[in-house]
């Protein structure tokens, strides 16, 4: 209702400078209706809220409307629409359903617009009021509660437009109109001159709708008239439902991505190029040959004197200790204008040919057919139609941060049929797990006893499923950037030897000898391209080059998304740019593309609220499938459809992946996930009444048990501080690091909330603590029975909210970092 008061103080501000412009002397007189149809922008866009938009969008609709109706030269009301209001017997009992179509509401609002004449507009407009009339006493079976209360607002801002040809005063505050009103009172426009102010509103409404339908395109229950088309409440159910999953094991609850908590820290953030030069130097591939070319139109921009230009060849260091994590280069070679190069990455520098000095570096990578990749093509069994997997992944974005961050590419997938797994739950607290859970399906316990990472040589044994589509005859790829924390290189050794095919680690190191610029604590630039797009263009010459041959390509971006909530959004055109060229050159015809995040932002300020708890725990995921897979996989198909509104996990998609290869024709034995048996390909119908449990999802991490604030004593409150953070040192104390750790104190208890199920009448307590030294920590605690008299338990993991990579250099293992803060002065535990 505050809201609906703001527009109607911005229409009194109109009055005024339509009076105060009809005195002065200012020769434009769009100049102060430009300021104002701003200012209507500016409220409705950038003030954004589905309160505000349920009220802007009927608003500029019925006004419209109105305005185009008063304006039109021909043709009478519908006489069959006319019969069928007249129909409706309003003395009827409240309990009776009115079965309106919603081509009836349509009619009203939008259909009358030019084919009314100005003198049957006061037949037509009450008919719009007889609806909502109707509406106050009776339900539409086709309408959801949200949209008749969108017709009520509009018929008061309707009748408020009326009241300009006769001037009365409405109060907004009430749903009836009787008489006049006691509350605040709005001033209307003068009954002698309505008609440049209804060219005014027209303006306005219709500046409104363009600008709401282009901002808001990717919510399609947004398109103003079809709002009251029972078809689209569908998809708004569907985008606003109350719950993304909801069972009587599971109620993952719906946020709105813009919701109160959320719009606190959303800033959108400009794209950033790395250099204000195109680049000098660029491969192209023709023929399985590669071309390193000086583009010399660009040279002048460099050095007014000239160029010279050598490139060096890097290649991977077997150096027995760490592998991983060394390269070397060769000898520079001098080349003139082009030459060409072979399957290795190349380093190029160019210097000033007169005081030779550096004036351009930069590295490229091309994809070239080697003789094994050609052997093993020549060999592979084609007579079945395999299927490609390309996984392009972008860490910490959830559901909710990708379509605030990338609206357009959020577009984009919806537009193109991409299908999302809404209740997508992740399985552990950083990447390493849940991307493990996929690759393996081991959780991380049984990941770092079977395939220790710590231990040289462990991960090149470890059962990856890239491992199985490699030795069926699949192009194997991976790249990942930000070297340093890659998925196995942080903390860990790395491979010995190549795991894929194509190998692209060797080529990022290189990279990141460049000049580098940091971002939100991220190497976002790596000479003059960012690290993100580089990562796309490995991605997308891969999956060109192999898209008529089966390839399982794996690319993972961390350096624009990693650190900050906003950081993605400065990209969004670029990824969405990546992903139209890989569907234009054909590479989607073949290939499953799988565009995930492995979880949310897991610290940081939103991550203290309850959006941020729910966010870190549901990262996005969309799938795109081949035509002609939906097609000769119908059931398979239709399944993940079902299951994109069940509680999945990252196990089931390792399942999936299994089952693509025997759906591709491969000599493959599917076995059951180590750490959930119970999880099933995504092909096939998950169980509609499914817990974390059934999905090996810890309770910790699990999202189907909604929490609401609770007040508790401070008796409690005190047990909880202390339990959690004897908790926390026995983890120290456990790992022999309590000389290295400091001991914690209680801080600050920042929240409290409780579960909204039970299970096995065991409550579980969501609890935020703020320690000294400064840490905020997370834990879900379980308890039976009285709070005050029963034993808690720690359900899961602890997780640590704030920034910890400059609090814990003092220990090396990885899981101890999350809980150590290295001591200064601090007390030994």
């Amino acid at each position: 209702m505050k809201k609906k008061l703001q527009f109607n103080k911005q229409f009194q501000r109109l009055d005024k400078l339509k009076k105060m412009q009809n005195k002065s002397q200012i020769p434009h007189t769009k100049i102060c209706l430009t300021v104002f149809i701003i200012c209507c922008l500016i409220l409705t866009l950038f003030y954004y809220d589905e309160d505000l938009l349920s009220t802007a969008i009927p608003y500029a609709t019925v006004i419209t409307w109105d305005v185009r109706n008063q304006s039109a030269t021909n043709s009478t009301p519908n006489n069959a629409l006319v019969d069928e209001l007249n129909n409706i017997n309003l003395n009827t009992s409240h309990s009776t359903t009115i079965n309106f179509t919603s081509s009836t509401i349509t009619t009203i609002i939008t259909n009358s617009g030019s084919s009314t004449k100005a003198n049957n507009i006061e037949k037509s407009v009450p008919l719009l009021d007889k609806v909502i009339t109707t509406t106050q006493a009776y339900t539409f079976t086709t309408l959801p509660p949200a949209a008749i209360q969108n017709i009520r607002n509009t018929t008061l801002i309707h009748k408020e437009w009326q009241s300009q040809q006769d001037p009365q005063e409405l109060n907004l505050n009430d749903n009836t109109q009787s008489g006049p009103s006691t509350s605040k009172k709005r001033r209307f426009v003068e009954k002698e001159d309505p008609i440049p102010n209804l060219r005014i509103c027209k303006e306005i409404c219709d500046t409104i709708v363009v600008q709401v339908n282009e901002r808001f395109s990717f919510t399609t229950h947004l398109t103003i008239a079809s709002l009251f088309d029972s078809e689209k409440f569908k998809d708004y159910r569907d985008a606003y439902a109350d719950y993304l999953v909801s069972s009587s094991k599971c109620k993952i609850p719906s946020y709105h991505p813009f919701n109160k908590e959320a719009k606190k820290f959303y800033k959108k953030q400009k794209y950033k190029s790395c250099t204000s030069k195109k680049l000098l130097t660029y491969v192209t591939v023709n023929d399985n040959t590669a071309t390193l070319f000086v583009e010399e139109s660009r040279v002048p921009s460099y050095s007014s004197s000239g160029v010279t230009c050598c490139y060096s060849n890097v290649t991977r260091v077997l150096y027995e200790k760490d592998p991983d994590s060394k390269i070397k280069l060769s000898p520079c070679k001098y080349f003139v204008k082009k030459t060409t190069i072979y399957k290795y990455p190349v380093y190029v520098k160019c210097l000033n040919v007169i005081n030779r000095r550096q004036v351009y570096e930069n590295v490229h990578a091309s994809v070239l057919f080697d003789e094994n990749v050609e052997k093993k093509l020549n060999n592979f069994d084609n007579t079945t139609n395999t299927f490609s997997v390309l996984f392009i992944g972008i860490d910490s974005i959830s559901r909710l941060n990708f379509i605030r961050s990338l609206p357009n590419t959020y577009q984009f997938v919806e537009e193109n049929g991409w299908l999302p797994l809404k209740g997508y739950n992740k399985m552990d607290d950083n990447t390493f797990p849940n991307v493990m859970a996929i690759l393996t399906g081991y959780n991380q316990s049984r990941a770092y006893s079977i395939c220790n990472p710590r231990a040289l040589g462990k991960l090149d044994k470890c059962p990856i499923i890239w491992y199985d589509f490699r030795n069926l005859g699949y192009v194997t790829g991976y790249a990942e950037d930000e070297g340093s924390i890659n998925t196995f290189n942080y903390r860990k050794k790395g491979f010995s030897e190549p795991p894929v095919d194509y190998y692209y680690r060797p080529y990022i190191l290189a990279t990141e000898r460049l000049t580098k610029v940091h971002k939100d604590g991220m190497t976002y630039c790596t000479g003059p391209e960012t690290a993100g797009e580089r990562v796309m263009n490995l991605a997308k010459d891969f999956a060109v080059t192999f898209k008529n041959y089966p390839n399982f390509g794996f690319f993972w971006m961390n350096s624009f998304s990693h650190n900050e909530v906003n950081s993605p959004s400065g990209m969004d055109n670029n990824i969405r740019k990546f992903l139209e060229d890989i569907t234009k050159k054909n590479v989607t015809k073949n290939t499953i593309v799988i565009f995930i995040s492995d979880h949310g932002m897991r610290f940081g300020p939103i991550r203290k609220t309850l959006t941020g708890w729910l966010e870190e725990r549901l990262p996005f995921i969309y799938v795109s499938f081949p035509d002609w897979f939906k097609e000769r996989y119908q059931k398979e198909y239709e399944n993940f459809k079902i299951n994109s509104h069940r509680l999945t996990s990252p196990y089931d998609l390792h399942m999936t992946l299994k089952h693509i290869l025997v759906l591709s024709g491969r000599n493959f034995t599917v076995t059951k996930s180590d750490a959930c048996p119970t999880c099933k390909s995504l092909f096939e119908e998950a169980d509609s009444d499914r817990s974390c449990a059934d999905a090996g999802i810890e309770q910790h991490w699990c999202t189907c048990s909604g929490f609401k604030d609770v007040t508790l004593s401070f008796e409690v409150r005190n047990k909880l501080s202390k339990f959690m953070l004897n908790t926390i040192h026995d983890i120290i104390r456990s790992k022999n690091s309590d000389h290295r750790c400091a001991k914690y104190l209680v801080g600050k208890i920042l929240g409290t909330r409780i579960s909204q199920g039970s299970s096995n009448n065991i409550t579980y307590i969501l609890f935020h603590l703020e320690t000294k030294p400064n840490a905020v920590f997370e834990s879900t605690i379980s308890f039976v029975g009285d709070i005050t008299t029963s034993n808690f338990s720690i359900s899961g993991d602890i997780s640590r909210l704030d920034s910890y990579n400059e609090h814990s250099k003092c220990v090396s293992d990885a899981y101890l970092r999350k809980y150590c803060y290295c001591r200064s002065t601090g007390e030994r535990i």
